[in-house]
């Protein structure tokens, strides 16, 4: 499916989309077949809502890029992207409303998402670029997390990286949309965490929210998530 999908945009996948070339181009082919259909039937509506939300949200974009770009690059301690990264805006960007794929990088969201309205628009946007900054191997924040897990003896709790990545592109673009007199934004992570991680959401506002502050440091501030949110480490057999 990933190879599929950056044959769809017309990226350059080089060994790994070759290896899956022969599937890809048959998928294409019945993609193409079914097209037409597809056209006649629901695309002009989807289309004309998918440029709508694109109309809406780069505005925001352009305002803010700049400040949240930098915000981000220096608490996930890695470069931001320096070269463009494709956004495809579809109807539909999978059960939870957007991803996005790496090396090479591209983000896909649903513009006919509910949560993907508004203002949230540009926390989608932020916190889907944010995942080719952080992951759960590669990256500062990543190497932060298995750094404070070998030396409590702790295991890394599954999704902590990516709780770290809710908190901080929602923290980070609540304070812009705060410095430009939004009152009523609610992020992701806070409808999120509850639901998905409630352990993470306690030791995130205390604890990271330190480093976010210039308080303490990021080795420092995941080693008390780590502390705070994991489980022994499991022995290794004998």
């Amino acid at each position: 499916m990933v190879a599929l999908r950056y044959r769809l945009a017309g990226l350059d996948a080089g060994e790994f989309g070759e290896r899956f070339r022969e599937p890809v181009e048959e998928l294409v082919e019945l993609l193409d077949g079914a097209a037409p259909g597809y056209r006649r039937c629901v695309w002009a509506v989807q289309d004309e809502r998918s440029r709508e939300w694109i109309a809406k949200a780069v505005p925001l974009v352009k305002a803010h890029e700049a400040e949240l770009s930098q915000r981000l690059s220096r608490y996930f301690g890695e470069p931001f992207p320096q070269s463009s990264t494709p956004v495809a805006v579809v109807h539909y960007g999978t059960w939870y409303g957007a991803n996005t794929v790496t090396r090479p990088h591209h983000i896909m969201i649903g513009a006919g998402d509910p949560q993907n309205q508004g203002h949230s628009a540009l926390e989608v946007v932020f916190h889907e670029v944010s995942h080719t900054m952080v992951s759960p191997r590669n990256g500062a924040v990543a190497r932060a997390l298995a750094s404070a897990a070998t030396e409590t003896g702790l295991e890394v709790p599954r999704g902590l990286w990516h709780g770290v990545l809710f908190y901080t592109a929602g923290q980070v673009v609540r304070q812009a949309f705060s410095q430009a007199g939004v009152r009523d934004f609610v992020s992701f992570y806070e409808e999120v965490l509850p639901r998905a991680w409630p352990t993470f959401l306690g030791p995130l506002e205390s604890e990271w929210q330190l480093y976010l502050d210039g308080k303490i440091g990021m080795d420092e501030a995941a080693r008390r998530l780590v502390t705070q949110t994991s489980q022994p480490a499991k022995e290794s057999p004998q």
